[in-house]
Order: structure tokens, then C-alpha cells, then sequence
């Protein structure tokens, strides 16, 4: 029995042995699928984290599809597919991109050198922010508007009076007032000079109306009525503070045809109907934009003149008001 003992212990060891190694087989064959669910979520939702940390600058829907912005200083080239990236290019020079867009064009850097604005460049422009201009030496912006100053005028200069306030970059220069005895006869004959010009444009415009009336009626008449077109009064500002209301009244057909007139790029204006499709006026205050920038000081008298050319009177009565209320706050 003892000489055995050695045999079955050995037999035991085998035994079991063989078991564990049976067991050991199995469940390596079921643990591939058993697991195969979990490694294919785990991946599924890494490619979901990987999507969006490949997007930094946010998403635009191209087709049903979510496609990544371009980065600002860029332009969309071509959008994403199902199959493929979105495709972006940098700005050309002269033109900037300052957000993460999706826009197929990039903005038109504005120009500090126009005729007679006295500005110089303070910051050129990049791909990715505008030109930023300043007013030259002794002279200050018109409106007070610093950081988007389109024309500055020469500092008053005060002589033997003295200076009371400097020239600034945004006003002018404050001159030492004369006695009170002095100034009051000015003032006088100013408020007076204002009020006989006010009597005499009243009576002119009164008799100037009525001549047309009776000119209208005698045209009827013959059966040739045509209305005489009156010049408006426009005062010659700087059109940039305005664009968006004058473009909630002016048709998008009306703003291409001036802009095409006045020999604006066909690219420009192809560039803002892409960038903003079914969207009029959208369209036109983007154009607008554009032409006020080429225009200068002349965009306010011009665009006026040429919708009363093109028989849009109302219109032209209504950019009228606009830059009279402007003009007078």
C-alpha cells in the first residue's frame, strides 16, 4: 500500500492536470467573443472623440453631412464628403479671413490710401484681421471713431487765441474763446444769416412745387406726363456707418446693376451671391460693402444720383433719410 502511494499521487497530478488544461482550451475559444462587442464599441466611440477633436474650429452641414470649418486666414476650397476632408486654402494677399468660416471667398482688405482721407496704415492687413488705418500727423477722425476711421480732416489751428483743448485722434482741436462782447454779435449774425437762408429755401421750395404741379398737370393733359425728377440734397458722408440700413431698402437687382456700372469686378459680385445664396439681402449689404469701399466720399451723392437715374425715386428719398437722420445726431 505504501509502494502505491507514489503511483497515485502521480495519477491524480495527471488527472487533474489534463482537466484544468481542457478548461484552460475552452475558455480561450469563447473569450475572443465574448470581448469582440466591447473592442468594436470601444473603437466605434474612439472614432466619435477622434471626428470631433478633428474639428477645432467648429462644423458646417454640407449635403447631410457635418464637415469641419476652416480655420480663420483660410476659405473653403471644397467641402467634405462621405469619402473625404474638407479642403481649405489661405487667403490671398489683399484679402483676410478673421473667424473659422465656410466661405468660399475671404474679405477684401480696405485701403487707407483713398483721395483726400488723410489716413496712413497703422496695422497692415494679414490673412487673418483687416487694415486697420489711423489719421496722419495733426489731424483727427470724423465721427469719432477711432479704430474704424475712413476719413480725418486737418486740426484747427488757433494762432494768437491759444489752445484750450489739443487735436486728438478723434477731435478737433479746442481754440481759447474771445470776450463775451465779441462772440454775441457773431452769434447774432449767424443765427441770422441761418434764418433769412431758411425763409428764402422755404419760399423757392414752395414756389419751385408749385411751378411742377402746374407743369405736371399741363404734361397730363397732352397725354405726356413725366415726372420731373428734383435733386436731392445729399450730404457728402462717409457711407460705411450706414450700410446696413441702407441695404433693408435697396432691391439686390438695383444694388448689381450700379455695381456693374460703376465697373465694379464681376468676381466680386459672383463672390457675393455664392457666399450668400437666396439670401438678398445678404447679398446686397456685402456688395454694398464692397462699393462704398471703392467709391470713397462720392458713394453717398452716387448712389442717389444713379437710383434716381434708374427711376428708383422712393428708394432714393428713403437713403436720403437714412444719412440725413446719420448726419444729424
Amino acid at each position: 500500500m505504501e509502494a502505491s502511494d507514489p503511483i497515485m499521487r502521480s495519477y491524480c497530478f495527471i488527472v487533474v492536470f489534463t482537466l484544468f488544461a481542457l478548461s484552460a482550451t475552452q475558455a480561450s475559444v469563447g473569450l475572443p467573443a465574448k470581448f469582440e462587442g466591447k473592442a468594436r464599441s470601444y473603437q466605434s466611440k474612439g472614432v466619435i472623440r477622434s471626428r470631433r477633436e478633428d474639428c477645432p474650429h467648429g462644423t458646417f452641414n454640407h449635403e447631410n453631412i457635418e464637415c469641419c470649418k476652416c480655420n480663420k486666414g483660410q476659405r473653403l476650397k471644397e467641402a467634405c464628403t462621405a469619402t473625404s476632408s474638407t479642403k481649405c486654402e489661405k487667403c490671398e494677399n489683399g484679402t483676410y479671413n478673421s473667424l473659422p468660416n465656410a466661405l468660399l471667398s475671404c474679405e477684401l482688405c480696405i485701403s487707407c490710401s483713398q483721395p483726400n482721407a488723410n489716413l496712413d496704415v497703422r496695422e497692415p492687413c494679414t490673412s487673418v484681421s483687416d487694415t486697420k488705418c489711423q489719421c496722419k500727423k495733426d489731424h483727427y477722425c470724423i465721427g469719432g471713431m477711432k479704430d474704424t476711421c475712413r476719413l480725418c480732416n486737418p486740426c484747427k489751428m488757433c494762432g494768437h487765441d491759444g489752445i484750450k483743448e489739443p487735436c486728438t485722434a478723434t477731435s478737433n482741436t479746442v481754440c481759447n474763446g474771445k470776450s463775451e462782447g465779441g462772440i454775441l454779435p457773431i452769434i447774432l449774425g449767424v443765427v441770422l444769416t441761418i434764418l433769412i437762408c431758411g425763409i428764402a429755401g422755404t419760399v423757392f421750395f414752395l414756389w419751385k412745387k408749385k411751378r411742377r404741379t402746374q407743369q405736371d398737370i399741363s404734361r397730363q393733359e397732352n397725354g405726356n406726363a413725366i415726372l420731373e425728377m428734383v435733386p436731392l440734397n445729399v450730404p457728402c458722408v462717409d457711407l460705411s456707418p450706414f450700410v446696413h440700413d441702407i441695404a433693408e431698402v435697396i432691391e439686390w437687382k438695383d444694388m448689381e446693376a450700379i455695381a456693374t456700372r460703376t465697373g465694379v469686378q464681376k468676381t466680386i459680385i459672383e463672390a457675393s451671391k455664392r457666399n450668400h445664396p437666396n439670401d438678398y439681402q445678404e447679398q446686397t449689404l456685402e456688395l454694398l460693402k464692397e462699393w462704398v469701399e471703392q467709391q470713397g466720399m462720392q458713394a453717398s451723392e452716387k448712389l442717389v444720383q444713379m437710383l434716381q437715374e434708374k427711376g428708383r425715386r422712393h428708394t432714393a428719398e428713403k437713403v436720403h433719410d437714412i444719412l440725413h437722420r446719420g448726419s444729424s445726431t
